[in-house]
């Protein structure tokens, strides 16, 4: 079967994954905390927003400004900070920053063992 997701060609995605990313950071704002990670389609098919960062993981397209602003936007500055953030940022750099952002907000909802 293959990938709903494919390979990066090169370090390059296809433009799909450029506008799922978008609708990932676009569905993480949107996220409320006590639901379910969210979902987005990609070629008529749903994808976790964490497959979707996973998979540009190496991507070396540049980053869009807007996708950038965006970023800056939904995303705490501590871990925007975090990163050592080249002149010009690729998916790569965007994607990093949002699993992180996305595993300190699933550690958030986890509940809190008593010991």
């Amino acid at each position: 079967m293959p990938s709903l997701l494919p390979p990066l060609h090169d370090g390059h995605a296809p433009i799909y994954l450029h506008h799922a990313f978008q609708d990932a950071l676009d569905a993480y704002e949107d996220w409320k905390l006590e639901t379910a990670e969210p979902v987005v389609q990609v070629n008529g098919r749903t994808a976790r927003i964490s497959v979707i960062f996973r998979r540009l993981w190496n991507c070396t397209d540049m980053l869009p400004h807007n996708t950038m602003e965006a970023l800056k936007d939904i995303v705490p500055s501590g871990l925007l900070r975090s990163i050592d953030w080249p002149e010009k940022a690729t998916f790569a750099h965007a994607a990093r920053a949002m699993r992180a952002a996305l595993e300190s907000r699933k550690q958030r909802r986890m509940p809190v063992a008593v010991s």
